[in-house]
């Protein structure tokens, strides 16, 4: 399986973040406390959850990866299985009410759109329970390098039942308890029940009826008949063994002869396979058209989301716009200030004036009245007060005008709140001209926008020649008919590149089967056995029918040998009986028949015996085979990343390693931290291989690598990139080894946890 992204909606510190991630060795990378460890935990979660569980003085999963902003740990992955099928796995956990949980997994398969609700994505994929994930392809940054298998039960677990049968599918425990099961309903291991003993408790009762010489008749009648029963039936499976022994054999040249051929239509078959590839790869749609397919699309629908925006935005922007220039406000407080004090004065100085007048005017009344002359003076000085009086209210009328008109103008009850209404005012028209900034900001997005969006269009239309599309219709159309076609040729490449993959198996299977066989002779002795009557039936086997003859042969075979045993055993009882001449019939025929119940039942319950031995010894010979396999790939990996240094591993029942070089044993513990980090990888590795036969999965590493050196670091991810490997670390080592072996890099940035 291949992951392609990591969608991490919330989880830990991360939020909304998007990880794409491509086959073969992934570094994502960034500084302490970025999310590193969340990002790859977030791998196990979305296959198998968080598990409330608390370990001394630690917080559960659950509580650790679960947002405290959000309350929820959800996202979703895009993966690739091993067929070719691309799969969305979706997982949330949310937490209502700080303890409640709620939970909710769906797989959706991409290509047929089906959904799966409810079921472990973990097993579905792998098969496998989460122990087992975690304790081999998934390294935690506080777990242990080594693979844990303590507490494994040979019964339920996959590593148990391989380590016993080579196969996590064989329960080996569970067929011996079957036979023995059967075998205790015949007869159990101290003889005192099943049905074998109450066949023999009912002979004994006939057998005491019989006094004197018929007791001693009686069981010489029985051995005689048992011992000619057993000698027909040898005889009979004597015969079968020689025909499976036959058969067998000719199956076993006849199958030469076809993996012979097998051999050579492969070969063809797989030249033919990448030749169609290399063909596909280096046509119009091949390798890069689909990426730049996406970037004439993201040009595109980014030109579509600028006008949109542009369209909705504009009519707000203009209505907002004023042409008008922010005056100086510090000048229009102080000239309504000073307006202000002005009115007032002149106010004050008419009303003066004109009082003064009034009195003088009275005095020259007075004068008058008396008949004297010297009113004039004061009827003069009057007038002249009263001028002065008006003259100064109309100036004040005019100032109190303009007085009014500034403040109507900036929105003003009076003098008093100028200062707040040009402050207001000038806040409005500072909004107008940001809002045309706004606006030259977004005409010159937009027009940039329409320059990529013209690129974009002429590269799709070039992409639509090339791929024989049709390019006059609307741009999405063509679009949507280009990613159909990227579509189908990157699943008919995945198709031929899983074929082809498949076919290399099967080709390296055919040569290890052949491996020292000469061809010539193979053909010869398949062309002499086909031309017998044996040959012919092993020839026209198929599946069914040959599972059927393997289990016939080893039933006949055991059979046999329990016969044999128990003809000896009834010569030498019938050689110490001895011999008599007469015998009772009316016993004879019940005891003939008891005893010959009894005679296929203990067969029966021998043939369970030891089929069950046989099936326990099998079980240690290819459990002693799945070891060395393990081994066997570790070694490799070892010998390549310590160029030669290191021999071997070595590895005992409980998965302690050591390494063996120049004929010495070094145990883990005697290693370097690195050397024994190296080694505990590459059995991890190894017994990947071993366990995950429906579907392989990814290796995630969280700061595996901290303690090797360069060479080994870059030679490791050399051997690692054969299978896809996330390798989470805040070490510049590993970035600049992947970079520099062509390996794909990712970034995360510093979590804001004050966000």
């Amino acid at each position: 399986m291949i992951i392609n992204t990591l969608n991490i909606i919330s989880f830990g510190g991360l939020r909304n973040c998007v990880i794409d991630l491509s086959d073969g060795v992934n570094v994502v990378y960034g500084a302490n406390e970025s999310g590193k460890t969340s990002a790859a935990m977030f791998i196990k979660f979305v296959f198998y959850g968080l598990n409330g569980r608390r370990s001394k003085n630690s917080m559960t999963e659950r509580q650790r990866y679960v947002n405290r902003t959000t309350l929820q740990a959800a996202g979703s992955i895009l993966c690739t299985a091993d067929d070719g099928t691309r799969w969305r796995i979706e997982r949330l956990v949310s937490l209502s009410d700080g303890q409640s949980v709620r939970e909710r997994v769906r797989i959706t398969n991409m290509t047929t759109g089906e959904s799966t609700i409810g079921q472990n994505p973990g097993e579905f994929f792998f098969g496998v329970p989460e122990e087992v994930f975690v304790s081999t392809c998934f390294i935690s940054q506080s777990g242990q390098m080594k693979p844990d298998v303590s507490g494994l039960s040979a019964t339920d677990t996959a590593i148990g039942n391989l380590l016993n049968a080579a196969d996590e599918t064989v329960d080996v425990p569970r067929a011996v308890k079957l036979l023995d099961a059967k075998r205790r309903e015949l007869m159990h291991k101290n003889g005192s029940g099943g049905e074998i003993s109450d066949l023999k408790e009912k002979r004994s009762t006939l057998a005491s009826e019989m006094a004197g010489t018929s007791e001693k008749a009686a069981e010489i009648m029985q051995l005689d008949a048992s011992l000619e029963d057993i000698k027909k039936k040898i005889a009979e499976l004597e015969a079968a063994d020689e025909y499976y022994t036959a058969l067998f054999s000719a199956l076993d040249k006849i199958t030469a002869k076809r993996r012979m051929e097998s051999l050579a239509q492969t070969k063809l078959a797989l030249e033919d396979l990448d030749r169609q590839i290399s063909d596909l790869d280096a046509s119009p749609v091949g390798e890069g058209f689909t990426e730049t397919l996406l970037e004439c699309e993201r040009d595109i629908r980014a030109y579509d989301e600028e006008c949109a925006v542009y369209d909705e935005r504009i009519p707000q922007i203009t209505e907002a716009m004023s042409a008008e220039e922010l005056p100086d406000g510090d000048e229009v407080i102080t000239e309504v200030q000073s307006l202000d004090e002005k009115c007032r004065s002149q106010f004050g100085m008419a009303a003066a004036f004109l009082i003064s007048g009034a009195v003088g005017l009275g005095a020259a009344l007075v004068l008058y009245y008396f008949n004297t002359d010297k009113y004039l003076i004061p009827l003069i000085m009057a007038l002249v007060l009263a001028s002065l009086g008006a003259l100064l209210i109309v100036r004040q009328v005019k100032n109190r005008n303009y007085l009014n008109a500034l403040l109507d103008e900036w929105d003003a009850e009076s003098s008093a709140e100028i200062e707040t209404a040009v402050a207001e005012k000038l806040a409005v028209l500072d909004r107008s001209r940001m809002m045309v900034l706004e606006k030259q900001r977004m005409d010159a997005s937009l027009e940039a926008a329409k320059l990529r969006f013209d690129i974009a269009s002429e590269r799709l239309i070039t992409l639509a020649g090339d791929a024989d599309a049709d390019s006059t219709g609307d741009l999405y159309d063509i679009i949507d008919a280009l990613h159909a076609i990227a579509e189908r040729t990157a699943e008919k490449r995945s198709e031929m590149a899983s074929a082809a993959e498949k076919l290399r198996g099967r080709l390296e299977l055919l040569n290890e089967q052949l491996d020292g066989m000469d061809p010539a002779s193979v053909d010869l002795e398949a062309y002499t056995v086909m031309n017998t009557d044996i040959g012919k039936k092993a020839a026209s086997l198929d599946k069914q029918a040959l599972a059927n003859a393997v289990r016939e042969r080893d039933f006949t075979s055991i059979a046999l040998k329990t016969a044999v045993k128990r003809r000896s055993n009834l010569e030498e009882a019938l050689a110490a009986a001895g011999r008599i001449d007469r015998t009772p019939a009316e016993y004879a025929t019940l005891i003939s028949a008891a005893d010959a119940r009894i005679e296929e039942l203990t067969l029966r319950a021998d043939a369970y015996e030891t089929a069950k031995n046989a099936i326990l010894a099998a079980g240690e010979t290819v459990r002693s085979g799945v070891i060395p396999s393990i081994t066997a790939k570790a070694s490799e990996m070892i010998r390549h990343a310590t160029g030669d240094k290191h021999d071997r591993l070595t590895l005992d029942s409980g998965f302690n390693a050591g390494l063996a070089s120049d004929g010495d044993v070094l145990e883990a513990e005697y290693l370097s931290r690195g050397t024994s980090d190296l080694t505990y990888l590459a059995l991890r590795a190894a017994l990947c291989d071993e366990i995950f036969r429906s579907e392989s999965p990814m290796l995630v590493m969280d700061e595996t690598f901290a303690h090797f050196d360069k060479e080994r670091l870059t030679a490791t991810l050399s051997l690692l990139n054969q299978r896809q490997c996330l390798v989470f670390t805040c070490r510049d080592t590993e970035v600049t080894a992947a970079r520099e072996l062509g390996y794909r890099t990712a970034q995360l940035e510093p979590i804001n946890r004050g966000g």
